[in-house]
């Protein structure tokens, strides 16, 4: 593993930090685990949407119009699969209740099976 020395300005600093603690956490690595995200994405930007994502928005769309849902309802949904932090959060509130999500299942796709089994 390679580290990295970079200097910034004191107040982009304390912001930096700030917006790390409230999306990521303040535990330790945070810091960099949020460099080498924004690294990641820097190099291969997000532009594109995996065709897996695509495929899992349709059957989301299909789901929610066969269980009569809005489209409000239906963009609301959408937008909370393609953030890119939605899938962060998941993780973190997961973690913080001492759920374990089994390796081979993505975060968003065990929520998902969750929330169904509530309902």
């Amino acid at each position: 593993m390679k580290q990295l020395l970079i200097r910034i300005d004191d107040d982009l600093d304390k912001e930096l930090r700030e917006a790390i603690r409230r999306r990521i956490g303040s535990r330790k690595g945070s810091l960099s685990q949020f460099v080498e995200q924004a690294i990641r994405d820097y190099i291969h930007p997000r532009s594109e949407i995996a065709n897996a994502t695509l495929i899992e928005a349709m059957d989301l769309i299909a789901d929610m119009i066969s269980q009569g849902k809005s489209k409000a309802d239906i963009l609301a949904n959408l937008e909370i699969l393609f953030d890119p932090e939605f899938e962060a959060s998941i993780i973190r509130g997961i973690r913080e209740k001492g759920i374990v999500v089994p390796p081979t299942t993505k975060p968003s796709q065990f929520l998902h099976k969750m929330l169904k089994r509530k309902e």
